[in-house]
């Protein structure tokens, strides 16, 4: 037992010694919690200073580019942090330094290189697309040779080429009137009896302001506040819970907000090189009125980016952005249909962490492969129209003839690939064009319908032709995304275009099908 007792205090001895020995932090660590150091945009980062046990808080220094900054930070004695966001970073590199007597003899200091790129963009992308068209205070049709521009939603013009345009702010308070209108309250002009109405915060408070219970068990006005402005090009909108008489900062976030993104994604596909406004409704009642923060931006849906990495990059400026005037993030979730579906689906894949989750509608097996079905089936759906299907089904029914079909598309029906050929069979016509669309479905007939139009919505003689106009703009998906792909440039000859991964070998889909039920 005594030689048992000496062991179990030896043991005790050694395992207190051990934790007395832990190795204390003896320098500075730096974080930027509003996105990584190197990825950093808009001129300010959210940063936290972890000092080191044996540095006294009050003898820390902050410093930027040379500038002290001690003061816009604010000091927690218990977690031995220091927090504050940064403004004035400059494009480029800048230098955050963490020095314990300012001016670094003998005592420990620390430096995080922060890399800053324009509000405008491009961070990930090494290059963005042009020619881009800036929004407007009101639209303005296109004239000659003179793009048309979209109405901004916001009262000023842009200030320079990438489209930046001074943010504006608005509040709006949910009304108790049943029977209201859940559509976007601010276009112009405004729609009748809507559920959001605007809010003067000099006025009395309304008669039918609404209350709302957030996650977290307050009780608040249900009045919100909508911030507009652009980040990478895109227009966007921030919409959340607000007190008017209160202030907000990223320290101190105001507590109805309950930490949360809910960020809409927007569906169909396009190549515009037109700034929009984002065609997402902020008013989400089933969001706002539960404390989430809503979130969109024009380049985040599909209909006017079909960039997935652009797509990407705009997410992540924008939650940075987040980060930087409102606070941390809990989780940021997305939603969406269709389009909105591919664009959470290719967030999550190819940038892991810019979405905690995702609740994707109307969605595909595979986002992306399923634009070769879309080829196929303009492939199909004229084969179909031509003299070669005719003479192959001469003598057979209708409901015979469609049912071949549906077996060679290998859909449900023989309708499906009509679909895929009037919604998006254009979609990748670099040049101008007059879509043929399907007028009969029963019998698969297409024509020419409407005007010349192409896919940048730009005039007809900015826009490319093989013979004409060569050089000039081309408008097809990969187009959008030479960044990503790069170009033909120094490869051959003539015009220069967008490389793709798409080409013309490989598995023939319903190879077998359309020679069994041609035969």
């Amino acid at each position: 037992m005594r030689i048992l007792s000496l062991l179990l205090s030896v043991c005790l001895l050694t395992t207190l010694v051990v934790t007395d020995a832990e190795p204390t932090p003896l320098n500075f660590e730096i974080v930027t919690l509003s996105n990584r150091a190197d990825l950093i945009s808009g001129g300010d980062a959210f940063v936290e200073v972890r000092v080191p046990k044996n540095v006294p808080l009050k003898k820390v220094t902050l410093w930027l580019n040379g500038h002290e900054v001690t003061a816009a930070f604010q000091t927690n004695e218990a977690a031995r942090t220091m927090r504050g966001v940064l403004t004035g970073l400059v494009v480029g590199e800048n230098e955050f330094l963490a020095d314990s007597n300012g001016n670094g003899n003998g005592r420990p200091r620390a430096t995080l290189r922060i890399l800053n790129h324009p509000i405008g963009g491009p961070v990930l992308l090494g290059s963005q697309t042009t020619p881009w068209i800036c929004a407007t205070p009101t639209p303005v049709p296109e004239s000659g040779n003179t793009p048309a521009s979209n109405a901004s939603g916001l009262t000023t013009f842009a200030v320079d080429a990438q489209c930046n345009i001074a943010i504006e702010y608005k509040l709006f308070y949910r009304t108790t009137t049943p029977g209201c209108s859940n559509a976007l309250p601010d276009p112009s002009p405004p729609p009748t009896n809507n559920c959001f109405k605007p809010y003067n915060p000099a006025s009395p408070l309304p008669a039918d302001l609404a209350m709302t219970t957030t996650t977290t068990g307050l009780t608040v006005p249900y009045i919100v506040r909508v911030e507009r402005g652009t980040i990478n090009r895109g227009i966007y909108d921030i919409a959340v819970l607000f007190d008017p008489a209160k202030p907000w900062s990223p320290l101190a976030p105001q507590p109805q907000w309950n930490g949360k993104v809910v960020y809409t994604f927007g569906a169909s596909t396009g190549q515009p090189r037109l700034q929009f406004r984002s065609e997402q409704n902020w008013a989400d009642d089933a969001a706002l009125s539960r404390g989430f923060m809503v979130v969109d931006n024009s380049l985040t849906d599909s209909l006017f980016n079909s960039n997935r990495v652009l797509n990407a990059e705009t997410l992540m400026m924008m939650k940075e952005h987040i980060v930087d005037t409102y606070g941390e993030i809990l989780y940021t979730v997305g939603n969406g249909c269709s389009g909105g579906s591919i664009q959470q689906n290719t967030a999550a894949s190819i940038f892991p962490g810019l979405l905690d989750g995702i609740q994707p509608s109307c969605d595909y097996p595979d986002s992306i492969t399923t634009g070769l079905e879309v080829i196929d089936c303009v492939l199909l759906v004229n084969f179909y129209a031509g003299p070669e299907w005719t003479a192959l089904t001469g003598g057979l029914t209708q409901a015979q003839i469609n049912a071949k079909k549906t077996a060679i598309n290998g859909h449900l029906d023989h309708r499906g690939c009509q679909s895929w050929n009037n919604s998006f069979g254009f979609n990748n016509k670099p040049g101008n064009y007059v879509p043929t669309l399907v007028i009969n479905q029963d019998t698969g007939a297409i024509v020419p319908v409407g005007a010349p139009r192409n896919n940048c919505r730009l005039p007809a003689a900015l826009v490319y032709d093989p013979v004409t106009n060569p050089n000039a703009t081309r408008c097809g998906d990969p187009d959008l995304a030479t960044a990503v792909w790069g170009t033909t440039a120094g490869i051959a000859p003539g015009s220069t275009r967008a490389l793709q991964t798409g080409d013309n070998g490989g598995i023939q889909y319903g190879l077998k099908a359309l020679l069994r039920d041609s035969a």
